[in-house]
């Protein structure tokens, strides 16, 4: 599977850009994708737009691709126009098509006759709509497209991976490939299940600086989360239980562990449910007694002055 970190308009600065396609490849995807559009190629009139909307300047092109290729990572970038599509064919080796483009009969034309891979996503569009351009690039000798299955919601919530299979089906017939473009903020059970059926290519939104200001933030997995989904998409063959960093609180405070009730000085003697018990912790605890081991502390002799809350351990114990 072929892993996209779609970085969208999660940046602030070109550094912003450059800094996430290493950050792209140190995380475990194949491709960084950025967007490139104006007012005008959108809406057909000019107009100011705000500073962090994700608006890329065509001039930055030629730096963000040779950084992706001094890191090696494909470089990839969406454009909304015919324009846009001249502008960045001399820097990819893919083109991606937005949802909202994917009956664009003209930039399809001009896609097609650069004869480069091309993923095409499928938000919001109709069985028939897709029919309806499967047929049209079925005409187009050598073509290599991949339809990806999305829902165009941001985040989406509402993921059937069975519109992926219907998809597979209407398409697959005429050679055409399948895969998944997420908007969901899941890390494992959505991608997993599009890998398991079959999807080819995975685009998933990469939020690297954890920006809460951006219009993709939503919708977008920060580093750990989205290195944590490329290792269980790429290595992991079974589901390992076990914490994960999004789980911390359960880990360091809610579990229950031996905690102090009534304060504790050397010599006295640890009796449960009298002087400690199995309650949460307050703050952050790592060496609170696992309560399966209560018998083996109650009874003992204390070794250290402990105050109510603190957690007790079995080193405390003589």
């Amino acid at each position: 599977m072929k892993i996209i970190a779609e970085v969208g308009s999660n940046f602030k600065s070109l550094d912003d850009c450059i800094n996430a396609t290493h950050l792209a490849k140190s995380v475990g995807a194949d491709a960084v994708k950025f967007q490139l559009y104006t007012h005008d190629e959108l809406y057909g009139y000019p107009c100011e737009l705000a500073s962090h909307t994700g608006i890329m300047p065509k001039e930055w092109l030629p730096k963000l691709s040779e950084k992706a290729k001094a890191v090696g990572i494909e470089f990839m970038c969406t454009p909304f126009s015919v324009e846009g599509i001249r502008a960045i064919d001399p820097y990819v080796e893919t083109h991606k098509l937005a949802s909202s483009e994917m009956c664009h009969v003209d930039m399809l034309a001009v896609l097609m006759a650069l004869g480069k891979p091309l993923y095409i996503s499928t938000g919001g569009q109709s069985l028939a709509d897709i029919a309806a351009v499967a047929e049209l690039l079925d005409e187009v000798p050598g073509r290599n497209v991949t339809f990806l299955y999305c829902e165009a919601a941001y985040p989406s919530t509402h993921v059937d991976m069975r519109k992926l299979s219907l998809m597979d089906e209407l398409v697959g017939s005429m050679g055409f490939m399948t895969g998944f473009s997420d908007h969901s903020k899941e890390v494992y059970s959505v991608p997993m299940l599009a890998r398991d059926n079959g999807a080819l290519v995975l685009e998933k939104h990469f939020n690297p600086f954890n920006y809460t200001d951006t219009p993709d933030a939503p919708h977008a997995l920060n580093v750990d989360d989205f290195k944590a989904m490329v290792h269980a998409l790429q290595y992991t063959d079974e589901p390992r239980l076990g914490w994960v960093k999004s789980e911390q609180d359960m880990v360091f405070r809610h579990k229950r562990r031996a905690i102090v009730t009534a304060d504790i000085k050397p010599g006295d003697t640890l009796t449960y449910n009298q002087n400690f018990g199995l309650y949460r912790s307050k703050v952050n605890d790592a060496v609170g007694a696992h309560p399966a081991t209560v018998h083996l502390i109650t009874g003992r002799i204390s070794k250290v002055t402990k105050a109510v809350g603190e957690p007790l351990a079995l080193v405390d114990c003589e």
